[in-house]
């Protein structure tokens, strides 16, 4: 190859493309994260949303202990399958790390 440039045979060419893929297997795991954080978030503000509604709702005489309590169990059940997620996701990590 080019003066500096190491040839693609080469033990420092092999090294620079196995790191380039590591990278992008960094990244592309980086951006999956990322977006299962974000249902986690979305999911997390959407049943915060609905126990804030419920209590409004009870406070003005027009809702009921009944409904509270069934968004509170929704509430629960939420946060339980986002702690799935996140064990899931921790019992992967190590077959997805890198060598």
């Amino acid at each position: 190859g080019a003066a500096g440039t190491p040839h693609a045979a080469s033990p420092a060419g092999e090294r620079l493309r196995a790191l380039a893929a590591t990278r992008r297997a960094l990244v592309d795991d980086l951006k999956v994260a990322r977006e299962q954080a974000s249902e986690r978030l979305a999911l997390s503000v959407a049943a915060l949303e609905n126990i804030r509604l419920d209590l409004l709702r009870l406070r003005a005489g027009a809702g009921s202990v009944a409904s509270l309590t069934a968004t509170l169990d929704a509430a629960r059940r939420a946060g339980e399958e986002i702690d799935a997620m996140v064990q899931l996701q921790k019992e992967l990590e190590p077959a997805r790390t890198p060598v």
